[in-house]
């Protein structure tokens, strides 16, 4: 699922991946190697990918293939009854 998060110094595009039925992980939708937007993660081999120099990431946010040399940034959460919370900085 691809977010955006409103917070009091800016805003960040993220993309939320359900771990299991009580944990959650966002990381975030651009690319760390020239700011280009992500596509939505592929599930067949489990990772995000830039549309612009091919850089692949893992669903942690770990590069996977560069020319990226960068993890993108990473949050986690909890499920809770009305959603997700994160702590984001």
């Amino acid at each position: 699922m691809h977010v955006k998060v409103a917070a009091t110094s800016g805003s960040k595009d993220l993309f939320v991946t359900r771990i299991s039925s009580t944990s959650v992980n966002a990381v975030s939708a651009i690319c760390t190697h020239q700011s280009c937007t992500l596509n939505k993660f592929m599930t067949s081999s489990q990772q995000y990918g830039c549309p612009c120099h091919s850089s692949r990431f893992n669903a942690d946010g770990s590069v996977a293939q560069g020319p990226a040399t960068t993890a993108l940034s990473s949050y986690t959460g909890t499920v809770t009854a009305t959603g997700a919370d994160f702590t984001i900085a």
